[in-house]
């Protein structure tokens, strides 16, 4: 089938021949005015079915193009995500290499990002929440759930059967908060994996004249963060939590002794000398200091790490005295960290887990 061009150009030359020898008549010419016009007619067809052919196969490739492009960015984008995570993973200090701002402290690796730390009379554990794989958990003896049937064991004793109901590897744990003398009541809020197990409810069916008010308390929130501070259990959603007092570092700054009448707690907790137990975290939320210190007043714990020392933004006093206990892992043995004295069964514990 001939293309409109060359129709068109047939019929150039036939009227160029036309004029040149006046041979045409009439007919001719009407005829070849016709032929004219359909050879236009059809070269300007073919020219839009051409130029159409040619944007769709410019439109292919364009986005076979863009496809390709989009994919080349993907992966690049890849690549320097895996990069750039890579780069921030390798610079990021690991701790159990780096030791921590605790004064005078020796430190020794127990898992990446967990360590323990030996500073005179101080033993610290200190955990690094920033770490996917390091859990902060509150874990109750002998995993009671009822508010009113409570039990006691010591730290050790009640790690075996948590790790399991944790699916973690719990590496160091601390006497956890207050309770009640010879029945092991809670003296406040308790949460553990998101469920209450003691709350300000069960308090008062206990004694009647109990009136809520803010606990002081240790709380680990669902995104893995720590917080202490002052919290009423309605108001509060907690993934764990325990209560005690007082908190004695808050913003960064070592509190007067007489922070313990303020929160309701015996003032004899702040100025006379006991076997300690406390829980410190950094402003971020993302280090916590589980210590234990032989013998000493608040107020001595409280300047050894305070602003000058660790860095510790909030610290909290842990159920003390004969409650007073650390354990930790180094490979497959168990340190305890107990001193004369202490080391009785409790109510409830804070553990390190290295998933």
């Amino acid at each position: 089938m001939q293309s409109g061009f060359h129709k068109m150009r047939c019929g150039l030359a036939l009227s160029l021949a036309c004029a040149v020898l006046s041979g045409c008549t009439p007919e001719d010419e009407a005829l070849l005015g016709t032929a004219m016009a359909s050879a236009v007619e059809t070269a300007v067809e073919d020219t839009k079915h051409q130029a159409a052919t040619e944007v769709a196969h410019l439109s292919e490739t364009a986005v076979a193009g863009g496809e390709n492009l989009v994919a080349t960015l993907a992966a690049g984008g890849s690549q320097a995500a895996g990069t750039a995570i890579a780069q921030v993973q390798t610079s990021m200090p690991r701790l159990g290499n780096h030791s921590p701002a605790l004064p005078g402290a020796r430190c020794t690796a127990l898992a990446d990002g967990v360590q323990s730390c030996d500073a005179d009379e101080y033993v610290a554990i200190v955990a690094d929440l920033s770490r996917p794989w390091v859990g902060l958990h509150a874990i109750t003896a002998n995993n009671w759930t009822d508010p009113e049937r409570f039990s006691a064991q010591t730290v050790q004793d009640m790690i075996p059967a948590w790790q399991e109901t944790l699916g973690c590897s719990i590496v160091a744990g601390i006497n956890g908060g207050y309770f009640g003398p010879g029945h092991h009541n809670s003296e406040g809020w308790t949460v553990v994996n998101g469920q209450a197990r003691r709350d300000m409810r069960a308090k008062v069916q206990i004694d009647p004249s109990y009136t809520p008010q803010h606990w002081p308390a240790f709380v680990i929130d669902d995104r893995g963060i720590a917080r202490i501070g002052r919290y009423l259990w309605r108001d509060t959603y907690a993934w764990a939590a325990v209560t005690a007092g007082p908190i004695f570092i808050e913003a960064g700054q070592v509190l007067p002794m007489n922070v313990c009448k303020q929160q309701m707690l015996p003032e004899r907790y702040c100025t006379e000398t006991y076997n300690q137990s406390v829980a410190a975290v950094s402003r971020d939320g993302r280090t916590v200091y589980l210590l234990v210190a032989p013998k000493q007043n608040l107020q001595t714990v409280a300047q050894w790490l305070g602003p000058a020392g660790a860095g510790v933004w909030t610290a909290i006093k842990l159920d003390g005295g004969s409650s007073t206990q650390l354990v930790y892992r180094t490979g497959d043995a168990w340190r305890r960290v107990i001193p004369p004295g202490s080391g009785r069964a409790v109510s409830d514990a804070i553990v390190i887990c290295a998933h």
